[in-house]
């Protein structure tokens, strides 16, 4: 225990309560609850023994919209502001921001400050300079990442590069966010059965939006869509559940994907949007810094989409889940799900990308495709030749009775005929037998000795005598 003068000092004092600061000290700590007053809000931000201040400043962005970089924290410490990468476990809090916990059976340490700031949509620059969030110079980084660590694994001497997948630096991070977030975000929409695709995750910045258009408050957001945006989306609806990811605050999110419309088009449901609060950074591959001219291991965020996993175990997975963008880091932690797509900059009239990756995810959805993993990392969606769902076999629903007084619904059961359709499909409906019918509706031929209710020797047949037609194997 540090036995400096001020801590002593600080430890004998009161809180703003009247509550003696030691004895909230000695309480041991298994999180901590920060209410952040911001104008006239007040938020309310829980946080592990072993998180960050940037932790604390990135959930803070996203309930409030004002940057971590112009955040100030007024009384989370004393004297100068701490360092993101200090732990808030060393911190060490005035006794005027400490609050007695309710709950303190549960470990819960409650710290009251004051956030500073300037929100992002109250921000002007010119668009053309800095698009809000820095990520200018996102897609010049993620080449040179690729070369860094391309190199580095072609030179004996190069310290091997970080699969960030297999990083137990990285992966105790997965496992942190997934207990704090991964059962707390938002639904829009339920997630589907048995569809046929899956899950489709989307990146906003520069993916499906061009977005220094987005900050540009003088042109409308439906300026800043890609081509084709809202066709793409309700041809892929029937297939796949759509989730945005975007590396912004969770307000500004909303606000953009309801100017867009991606909200209020009765074509499609966005089931679910993820903002900077779930993502985390990794260590990837060897940088130099370009100061100092040493090595370092370079550091960058990341879209997990196993926070995704842990809440819908029973919907999606690696096996039918793709995420689509513009920056390949940022599937680096579930590259075999990932599909880089050509940044949208500057809003060229001509872009052609959704309408390639519609094609390919059709493709995708095609009852044959069981695992997406098999195409190998997604590298050329643009010339893959599979066939689409759309040339796959309809299934219709019909009501088909059994002579017993019962109906039964066969949603999904009357295949469509059709050439080329799949070979298990063409099973379900053997061909019939020398002297047999087959009745509409059925996929199983009837004898015509059946058809009537007595047979020519005058003994009742099968559906006369109580008998129970069996239903046709495989569904109909």
């Amino acid at each position: 225990m540090d036995g400096s003068p001020s801590k002593r000092k600080a430890e004998a004092e009161l809180t703003q309560e009247g509550e003696p600061v030691e004895a909230i000290r000695a309480t041991a700590v298994e999180h901590y609850c920060f209410s952040a007053k911001y104008g006239k809000s007040l938020v309310e931000v829980r946080l592990a023994v072993d998180d960050t201040v940037a932790d604390l400043k990135a959930i803070l962005f996203s309930l409030t919209d004002v940057p971590a970089d112009r955040q100030k924290l007024l009384g989370l410490t004393r004297g100068k502001l701490p360092a993101d990468e200090a732990p808030i476990a060393d911190l060490i809090f005035p006794p005027t921001s400490l609050r007695q916990s309710p709950h303190p059976q549960t470990g819960e340490k409650r710290i009251s400050i004051n956030l500073v700031g300037t929100p992002l949509d109250q921000t002007f620059k010119d668009p053309d300079a800095v698009d809000g969030k820095g990520l200018e110079d996102d897609e010049d980084d993620d080449a040179e990442l690729n070369a860094l660590a391309a190199s580095a694994s072609s030179s004996s001497k190069a310290e091997p590069p970080i699969d960030p997948s297999k990083d137990p630096y990285s992966l105790n991070k997965l496992e942190k966010t997934i207990s704090r977030f991964s059962h707390t975000f938002p639904l829009m929409a339920e997630p589907r059965p048995n569809l046929s695709g899956g899950l489709l995750v989307l990146d906003l910045d520069y993916t499906i939006a061009d977005t220094k258009k987005l900050f540009n408050y003088t042109t409308s957001a439906h300026e800043a869509e890609r081509p084709g945006l809202h066709d793409f989306l309700a041809a892929v609806y029937p297939y796949y559940d759509i989730c945005v990811w975007s590396q912004t605050s969770h307000w500004w999110l909303e606000a953009k994907l309801t100017e867009m419309g991606l909200l209020t088009d009765a074509r499609y449901r966005i089931s679910f949007v993820l903002d900077r609060t779930v993502m985390f950074s990794v260590r990837s591959s060897i940088k130099r810094s370009r100061s100092q001219g040493s090595k370092a291991r370079d550091k960058h965020e990341v879209k997990a989409l196993e926070i995704i996993w842990r809440r819908f175990p029973q919907f999606y997975g690696p096996h039918n889940t793709i995420h689509v963008d513009d920056l390949s880091r940022n599937f680096v932690m579930n590259p075999s799900c990932g599909l880089k797509i050509a940044p949208y900059k500057n809003s060229p009239s001509h872009d052609t990308e959704l309408v390639a990756l519609q094609r390919y995810l059709l493709q995708l959805a095609h009852p044959n495709i069981e695992d997406f993993r098999i195409l190998d990392g997604h590298h050329h969606w643009k010339h893959c030749l599979l066939p689409s769902v759309k040339d796959a076999p309809t299934w219709t629903t019909t009501t088909t009775s059994y002579g017993n007084g019962n109906e039964r619904e066969a949603g999904g059961a009357a295949l469509a005929t059709q050439s080329g359709a799949d070979a298990r499909l063409e099973t379900a409906a053997p061909a019939p037998a020398p002297g047999t019918d087959t009745q509409p509706g059925h996929s199983e031929p009837v004898a015509e000795s059946e058809t009537s209710t007595k047979s020519e020797d005058g003994k009742p047949s099968s559906a006369s005598t109580g008998q129970e037609e069996q239903p046709p194997p495989g569904g109909i």
